[in-house]
């Protein structure tokens, strides 16, 4: 998946294409336990990908695991320039990433 920046329903994108990988997801082991992990850009390995974020103000992120009969199947993020993350956001992010997750592991079942 890419990274996509975006703001309301405008989007931007400077600097290179970003494939989103697991090394920007954080702690593995606390997503597969559904644990949100709440990165800071600057601490990541200078990297075109960090570097991509940085050009787009984007220095702190969440990252929200989507759990699907109990495995890890993807996440969803989102950040900018603070690591202000209000609850409401939290538990928004957290309510699409289960519904993604539901979506996604019934389509995966009807193609099987």
């Amino acid at each position: 998946m890419e990274w996509l920046a975006a703001i309301g329903r405008r989007r931007f994108y400077h600097g290179p294409r970003v494939r989103y990988s697991l090394e920007l997801a954080g702690d593995l082991a606390a997503l597969r336990r559904g644990e949100p992990q709440v990165i800071d850009v600057q601490s990541l390995p200078r990297a075109r990908k960090s570097d991509a974020l940085l050009a787009s103000d984007v220095r702190v992120y969440m990252v929200v695991p989507m759990i699907a009969r109990g495995e890890l199947i993807g996440s969803i993020s989102f950040g900018g320039p603070t690591g202000v993350f209000p609850p409401e956001q939290i538990s928004i992010a957290k309510d699409v990433a289960a519904q993604l997750a539901i979506a996604l592991s019934r389509r995966d079942s009807w193609s099987v």
